[in-house]
């Protein structure tokens, strides 16, 4: 029998030391157990909790982002439009991307411009329309975008032909291609270089070869 004093001191001792041996070394057993998935569970729940707060995050500067475009805010316009195009809610909305692309547009950006140009040169979001492509790029380059430069240059090497039509809506003109790719190269837009190339290649009498490599004998020089 316990009294007061023992009972008070058994219920301040762990439960194991209240057990036979022969019992306490299955409780140790199962207390080894049971911590094991314990701390398991508990790593389960940090994980799931710090997904679940990430999503909730990101979820969050999305509908900022949305807001933001929703009252005119040229940058979030674009930048929804990138999150539309590139699928970064897991799924790529064209028709969502092209959408923001035009309204950021509509508000003066050039940057705008290059995106647009994409969406009408590859059908993405709305039908394709080269002449439209060329002249947002045109637009773009203007206003100093590498990547828009290099697809115009790219426009007046290759010309512009709509087979639905049958008709050429650019002509080639080597020259100005040549001019404009010359101009990324010094530069240094590395996709400018391959495209020059081609250019010096697929010239017949080397006349341009040539002179390429005076100027860069000059250069050295």
């Amino acid at each position: 029998f316990f009294n007061d004093t023992a009972t008070t001191e058994i219920y301040t001792l762990s439960l194991h030391d209240a057990l036979p041996i022969s019992l306490q070394l299955l409780f140790n057993m199962l207390k080894r157990f049971f911590m094991k998935k314990s701390l398991l569970v508990l790593f389960f729940l940090i994980m799931f909790t710090a997904v679940e707060s990430f999503t909730q995050e990101k979820q969050s500067s999305f509908e900022t982002l949305k807001s933001s475009a929703e009252v005119g805010n040229t940058a979030s316009q674009v930048a929804l439009g990138n999150f539309y195009f590139l699928g970064k809610s897991g799924k790529k909305d064209f028709n969502k991307a092209f959408y923001w692309y035009q309204q950021a547009v509509d508000n003066g950006s050039k940057a705008a411009c290059f995106n647009l140009g994409i969406c009408y040169e590859n059908a993405l979001g709305t039908k394709k329309n080269l002449l439209k492509a060329f002249y947002l790029y045109k637009q773009a380059a203007d206003a100093g975008v590498p990547q828009a430069k290099f697809n115009v240059a790219l426009c007046f090497r290759n010309g512009i032909y709509d087979k639905t039509i049958g008709k050429v809506l650019l002509v080639p003109d080597i020259n100005l291609a040549e001019e404009k790719l010359t101009a990324l190269v010094k530069n240094k837009f590395p996709p400018a270089y391959r495209a020059l190339a081609e250019i010096y290649l697929k010239d017949k009498d080397g006349k341009r070869f040539q002179d390429a490599f005076q100027d860069r004998k000059s250069t050295r020089l």
